[in-house]
C-alpha cells in the first residue's frame, strides 16, 4: 500500500498551511501513523526553535528572528490541529499570539517578553512528549499561558495609549493591484457576515456555529492582509481571532460588551480598507487610521479582563434560524468571481450583437428576402441578452443586512427598542444598483428610527408593543422592483408638514391638496418638521438626498401612513439600468424613448378634451381628471411634424404620482433597447438619461420622466 503523507505548503499569505493528502477514498487512513509523522516534524520545528531562542536572548529587539520563531510555532499549531493533537494546539495558539503581537509592533520585545518566550518555547518540548504519551500537558503549561497572556495585553495597552495620541501617519506601501483589489473584495463580504452573525447573536446566547462563523472571517481576512503587508489590518484581524479562539475554547464568553467591542472592530476594519482603495487610486504612501490603536486596545482589554470564574458553560440550546451561520441558511454554491468591467464589456458585446441581429433581419425585409436561420439567430441573441443581464443581478439580501446595524445604532443612541424584519430578500435587482441604493436606505431607516417610532414609554401609553418593528421588504411589479419600508410608529403628522410647507413658501394657506402630495414635501431640500437637531436628523437634510438619489436610478420614490399606526416609504426601481424596456416615439424625424414603467396609455384626443387656461396652459381632460399638456418638440426644440394634438398622439406618463399628457407625432413599437451613457460619449443634456443604437443603425435618446417633469414646469 502506498504511504500517505502530510504535508506542508506555503500559501498565500505567505503562512504556513497544512494538508492532508490521504490519497482519496480508496484508502484506509492510519491516524496512528499521522501522529508519529507529526511527532517527527514537531522534532524537527523544536530543534529550529531551541537555536531561534539563542539567538534572540542576545538580540531581543531582532524582528527577523521573531518572524522566523513566529512561522514555526504556526506550523506546529496547524499540523496539531489537523491530527487533533489539542494540548499543543490550546500552547502553541497563545505563543502564536504574543509572537504575533511583537512582530506587529504592538508589544515591545522587553527583556521580560523575551524571557518569557524562550520559556514557553523550552515548556512546549514538555508539552509534546505528553501528548505523544497521551498524558496531560505538564501543570506549568496552563501558568505560563496565564503571564504571556497579561505580559503581552500589559505590554500592547501601554503601547496603544502611547500610538492613540499620534495623528494619522503615511507610510510606504506597494503590492499587486489584482490581489488587492481581490482581498479588498472578499475582506468586505467576510466583515459582512461576521456584522450580520454579530447582529444575529445580540445579547444571546452565541451558539458554537455561530462563534466557529466569526472565527473563521477574521482569520481568512488576516492569512492575507499579512500578505499583502497591510500590517493594521492583519493586527486588528489577528486580536479579533484570538478573541473569538478562546470563546471556542471555552475560556470567554460572547456578552454584549463583546458584541459592541467587534462590531467597533469591524467599522475600524472597513475604513482601513476605505484607505487602502483610495491607495488603489492615488498610490503614494497609504494612509494609517490612528484609531485602530484604540480598537485594539479595546480589543485587549475584553481578553484580559474578562474573569476565568464568569464564564459560562457552552449553550446546549439548539440553533435558531437567527444564529445559524449563511452557510447554514443558504444552500451552499459554487462561485467563480470575474470583475465587473469584465462583465460591463460583455453585456455591450451582446448589446451589439442584438443591434446587428436588428440590422440583418431589417436588410432581409427591404429585400424582401426570407431565411430560416434568422429567427433562431434573433432567438439566440435574445437568450444570450438575458443570460448575460441575469449574470448582473445579485439579491437584495446583503443590503438589507446591513440595515440591521443601522438599526441597532440609532436606537441605542436614542433609546428606544426596534427589531428589523426581511421579506423578499431573494428578490433580485442589478449589482450598480443595489450598491447605489444603500444611501437612500441609510437615509430612510435612520429617519423611521429617529422619527417614525415612539419611545418604549410612549408606545406602552399608546397599548403598543414597548418594542418597535421595521420591515423592509421587496418585490417585483410589473417589470420593476420595489423596496419598502414600513415601521409601525407614530405615523407622518400631516398637519405639521402643511404648516412648515406653508411657512417656507411651498404651499399657499388655500392650497387643498391630498395626502400623498403633502407627504411628499418630506423630499423637498431643507425640509424638516424637527424640533430640535440632533447627530442622527433635524437638519433637513437626507430626505431630498433620496429622491435624487432614486431618481438617478430611474425610478420614484412614494410615501403613505396612517396616524397612529405607521408610515411607508417606497422606492420603485427598474430591474436595471443596462436594459431599458421603452416605447419608441416619433417627434419630426427624431426617434425617443419613454421607459415602459412611467407609461400609463397612449390615445388621440377629442378636440373637446383640450383645454387651454390662464395660467396653467394647456390641459387634456381625462376621465374627469385635468392633467397637463406637454409638447415634447417644445421642450427639446424641435420642429414637429404635427402641431395639432388631435392629428397626433397624447401618452399620458406618471411621475411620483404625477401625471401628464406628453404630445408626439408617432408611436412606433414597444421594445427593449441597451442603454448607452449620453454623458460619457457626448455631454448630458437636460431631460434625456441615455441614448441607445437601433436595428436600422440610427440613434434614439432614453428620456429621463422625473428630469423631464422638472424640465417642464420650470418656466
Amino acid at each position: 500500500m502506498r504511504r500517505s503523507k502530510h504535508v506542508v505548503h506555503q500559501n498565500r499569505s505567505g503562512t504556513d498551511a497544512d494538508c492532508d493528502l490521504t490519497g482519496g477514498s480508496w484508502m484506509q487512513v492510519d491516524l496512528a501513523e499521522f501522529r508519529t509523522i507529526f511527532f517527527e516534524e514537531a522534532a524537527d520545528h523544536l530543534e529550529v526553535l531551541e537555536e531561534i531562542s539563542r539567538a534572540l536572548v542576545a538580540a531581543p529587539g531582532d524582528i527577523e528572528l521573531i518572524n522566523r520563531m513566529f512561522r514555526s510555532v504556526h506550523s506546529v499549531k496547524g499540523a496539531a490541529t489537523s491530527f487533533g493533537v489539542e494540548p499543543v494546539v490550546e500552547f502553541t495558539h497563545h505563543l502564536e499570539d504574543c509572537l504575533e503581537r511583537v512582530r506587529c509592533g504592538q508589544v515591545t520585545p522587553t527583556l521580560e517578553i523575551v524571557e518569557l518566550i524562550v520559556g514557553a518555547l523550552d515548556l512546549l518540548q514538555g508539552v509534546i512528549e505528553a501528548a505523544k504519551s497521551d498524558q496531560p500537558a505538564p501543570a506549568a503549561a496552563a501558568e505560563l499561558v496565564e503571564l504571556l497572556r497579561a505580559a503581552t495585553a500589559s505590554a500592547a495597552n501601554a503601547t496603544s495609549l502611547a500610538v492613540a495620541t499620534e495623528t494619522p501617519l503615511e507610510v510606504p506601501f506597494s503590492a499587486d493591484e489584482d490581489l488587492l483589489r481581490e482581498f479588498l473584495d472578499e475582506a468586505a463580504e467576510h466583515l459582512d457576515t461576521a456584522e450580520q452573525v454579530l447582529l444575529d447573536v445580540g445579547e444571546g446566547v452565541a451558539t458554537e456555529d455561530a462563534i466557529s462563523t466569526l472565527y473563521r472571517a477574521f482569520h481568512s481576512i488576516k492569512g492575507v492582509a499579512g500578505f499583502l503587508s497591510l500590517d493594521d489590518i492583519h493586527a486588528v484581524t489577528h486580536a479579533a481571532e484570538t478573541l473569538f479562539d478562546r470563546v471556542r475554547s471555552g475560556h470567554l464568553r460572547v456578552n454584549a460588551a463583546v458584541v459592541d467591542t467587534v462590531l467597533v472592530c469591524i467599522d475600524a476594519l472597513r475604513r482601513q480598507m476605505s484607505l487602502a482603495e483610495q491607495w488603489l487610486r492615488h498610490r503614494g504612501s497609504l494612509t494609517r487610521d490612528a484609531r485602530l490603536a484604540n480598537v485594539l486596545q479595546e480589543l485587549s482589554l475584553v481578553d484580559a479582563h474578562q474573569a476565568e470564574e464568569e464564564l459560562a458553560a457552552p449553550s446546549s440550546e439548539p440553533v435558531s434560524a437567527a444564529t445559524a451561520s449563511p452557510a447554514s441558511r443558504h444552500g451552499a454554491q459554487e462561485n467563480i468571481k470575474v470583475g465587473r468591467e469584465r462583465l460591463d464589456q460583455l453585456i455591450n458585446v451582446i448589446g451589439e450583437l442584438v443591434i446587428a441581429e436588428s440590422m440583418v433581419q431589417i436588410e432581409f425585409a427591404d429585400h424582401e428576402l426570407t431565411s430560416r436561420s434568422l429567427p433562431e439567430l434573433r432567438k439566440i441573441a435574445r437568450e444570450l441578452q438575458d443570460l448575460s443581464l441575469s449574470l448582473r443581478m445579485v439579491p437584495v439580501r446583503g443590503i438589507f443586512q446591513k440595515m440591521s446595524r443601522v438599526v441597532r445604532d440609532v436606537a441605542r443612541k436614542v433609546g428606544k427598542r426596534v427589531t428589523v424584519r426581511f421579506e423578499g430578500e431573494e428578490t433580485e435587482l442589478d449589482k450598480s444598483m443595489v450598491d447605489r441604493i444603500g444611501d437612500p436606505l441609510v437615509h430612510m431607516v435612520r429617519n423611521a428610527v429617529d422619527h417614525g417610532i415612539e419611545t418604549p414609554e410612549q408606545r406602552t401609553a399608546a397599548d403598543k408593543n414597548p418594542e418597535g418593528l421595521l420591515v423592509l421588504r421587496a418585490y417585483h411589479k410589473d417589470g420593476s422592483v420595489c423596496i419598502e419600508l414600513e415601521d409601525d410608529g407614530r405615523g407622518l403628522d400631516r398637519d405639521a408638514i402643511r404648516r412648515k410647507a406653508i411657512e417656507r413658501g411651498l404651499l399657499q394657506p388655500s392650497d387643498d391638496l391630498p395626502d400623498r402630495d403633502i407627504y411628499n414635501l418630506v423630499f423637498e431640500p431643507g425640509f424638516s418638521t424637527a424640533e430640535s437637531v440632533t447627530d442622527i436628523s433635524g437638519r433637513g437634510v437626507g430626505m431630498d438626498v433620496v429622491r435624487k438619489n432614486i431618481e438617478s436610478m430611474q425610478g420614484f420614490a412614494q410615501i403613505s401612513s396612517l396616524p397612529g399606526e405607521g408610515a411607508t416609504f417606497s422606492m420603485w426601481l427598474p430591474l436595471t439600468l443596462a436594459i431599458v424596456d421603452g416605447l419608441l416615439v416619433r417627434v419630426s424625424d427624431n426617434t425617443y424613448v419613454l421607459p415602459i414603467s412611467s407609461v400609463i396609455e397612449s390615445l388621440r384626443p377629442a378636440r373637446a378634451d383640450i383645454r387651454r387656461v390662464a395660467g396653467r396652459g394647456e390641459l387634456l381632460v381625462l376621465r374627469g381628471e385635468s392633467l397637463p399638456l406637454v409638447r415634447l418638440h417644445e421642450l427639446f426644440n424641435v420642429t414637429p411634424h404635427m402641431t395639432d394634438p388631435c392629428d397626433g398622439l397624447l401618452v399620458i406618463i406618471n411621475n411620483r404620482g404625477k401625471r401628464m399628457a406628453l404630445f408626439v407625432d408617432q408611436l412606433i413599437a414597444h421594445q427593449q433597447v441597451v442603454m448607452k451613457s449620453l454623458e460619457a460619449n457626448y455631454e448630458r443634456v437636460a431631460g434625456i438619461s441615455g441614448a441607445t443604437i437601433l436595428g436600422d443603425g440610427s440613434v434614439a435618446l432614453i428620456v429621463d420622466t422625473p428630469a423631464l417633469h422638472r424640465l417642464a414646469f420650470s418656466h
